[in-house]
């Protein structure tokens, strides 16, 4: 499953609105998620900003927040990597490292060598 936004993500979030006030890393975005294989984060560099009315993107929130994020799944022990360059540069990594995080996860078991007889 690939997952836009988790609850780590949004402690994460929480630091951007609610500042001196954010909790920090709370037990459901830390120790209460599900395992995950690795977070891809996406760097503000080279990504043009378009005002769709919703989102904040001024260059120096997108800044803080790349650093926020990387810091925080450091400091968490996570597996991420960054994607830069070009879209479709950071497409193809975000391809890769899919590709590689699930080749990793699709084992199989032994084989089943006795057939049931009826």
């Amino acid at each position: 499953m690939v997952c836009d936004t988790d609850a780590f993500a949004t402690s994460v979030w929480e630091r951007r609105y609610l500042g001196r006030a954010a909790r920090g890393r709370q037990p459901w975005a830390t120790t209460g998620l599900p395992r995950r294989d690795v977070y891809l984060l996406t760097s503000h560099e080279g990504v043009p900003w378009h005002d769709d009315g919703l989102r904040e993107g001024d260059l120096a929130v997108r800044a803080a927040m790349t650093g926020w994020f990387a810091a925080a799944l450091t400091a968490a022990g996570h597996s991420w990597v960054l994607l830069t360059g070009s879209l479709p540069g950071r497409l193809d990594l975000a391809v890769r490292v899919t590709d590689a995080a699930l080749a990793g996860r699709a084992r199989f078991g032994a084989a089943i060598t006795d057939t049931v007889r009826s």
